[in-house]
């Protein structure tokens, strides 16, 4: 069963330090614009940072579109480090997909993020 974005607020849908796609989050039916967040929190501050986290769409929750709503890649940046991007169209799930993380060893954590607007 998928867990919802369905308001206004911030929601968690990704929280890792290996590679590998999160859960599908069901998204409401009223709710187009959405903007994604990714935060990196490696074991010290200041210390290179390089991952990248994919964010997939699907109709059905189970079958991703092949092409991926956005990217959002940290390469040798400091930690902790911020990005993000943002959505204007709706889709039935989305989720977070880490395919990359140099820093696993140092214990670095990617964080993704959804904010929804209805």
């Amino acid at each position: 069963m998928p867990a919802y974005i369905q308001g206004a607020g911030q929601i968690p849908i990704l929280q890792t330090t290996a590679a590998g796609a999160g859960s599908w989050f069901e998204v409401h039916p009223k709710i187009r614009n959405i903007t994604l967040q990714l935060s990196e929190l490696g074991s010290s501050v200041g210390a290179p940072v390089t991952g990248s986290v994919s964010v997939q769409a699907s109709n059905d929750g189970v079958n991703p579109l092949i092409s991926t709503l956005g990217t959002i890649a940290f390469s040798s940046v400091a930690s902790p480090a911020v990005d993000g991007f943002s959505l204007d169209a709706h889709w039935n799930f989305i989720r977070g997909v880490l395919t990359t993380n140099s820093t696993q060893s140092s214990g670095s954590t990617f964080s993704l993020i959804a904010s929804a607007q209805m």
